[in-house]
């Protein structure tokens, strides 16, 4: 999938700049076209993370007195926009009939996806990520649609106590480096949105479930 190569070009646009912004940006805006034909779903996702990054980048500069990460927002912006804009024209470029024929065109999804499955519930627990594996009735879809007939799978979730461990002792070791932060950070977010809705008490995925598209998006 391109996602990682997507993140590596943002990191190289805004922190690293090895390369000259126009030619990343154009890879970008590829890698950006590739992925709308891979899973819309997914795009939208790194769109969704991307307001959430901006939106923690603004509320750091305005906490910031010293003016130091609002300098050092304008730098980064300064540099990376002629590769955004650039990413920005590709996409456009070469999305402009895809997203009319997605949105618009003769067979267009009209509606929820999966009307019998309402917005937001297909989603994590708390205690999925350190147990559990994929229940009966959807190891049945999977041998009935996919032919698996392998050992029960781990849910989507399933991180396992070594791994959280691991990660909690890492970022208490490491947590003055601002990746470990900033990626710390959206792996939480990320985490309490796939809890979706439906699981007796109120998550943040209920914000979106009545907006067009991400209502189509499974939370899991």
């Amino acid at each position: 999938a391109p996602v990682p190569l997507i993140v590596g070009c943002l990191d190289d646009l805004f922190v690293r700049h090895r390369h000259r912004a126009i030619p990343v940006g154009i890879a970008l805006g590829l890698l950006a076209v590739i992925e709308f034909f891979i899973s819309v779903e997914i795009l939208s996702l790194l769109s969704l993370f991307a307001v959430f990054v901006a939106v923690a980048w603004g509320v750091r500069a305005l906490l910031d007195r010293s003016g130091a990460v609002r300098r050092s927002a304008r730098d980064a912006l300064s540099r990376a926009a002629p590769g955004l804009a650039m990413a920005t024209g590709v996409a456009a470029l070469l999305l402009a009939y895809p997203l009319w024929f997605f949105f618009a065109g003769p067979a267009h999804l009209s509606g929820r996806a999966w009307p019998d499955s309402p917005a937001g519930t297909v989603a994590n627990a708390p205690d999925s990520f350190v147990h559990g594996y994929v229940s009966a009735p959807l190891t049945g879809i999977m041998h009935l649609f996919g032919g698996y007939q392998g050992p029960a799978l781990p849910l989507f979730s399933y991180l396992g106590i070594g791994m959280l461990v691991v990660v909690i002792v890492g970022a208490v070791i490491w947590h003055r480096d601002p990746r470990v932060r900033f990626f710390g950070v959206l792996g939480l977010v990320a985490a309490v949105l796939s809890l979706g809705v439906g699981n007796g008490y109120w998550a943040p995925w209920r914000l979106f479930i009545h907006l067009p598209v991400l209502n189509n998006v499974v939370p899991v």
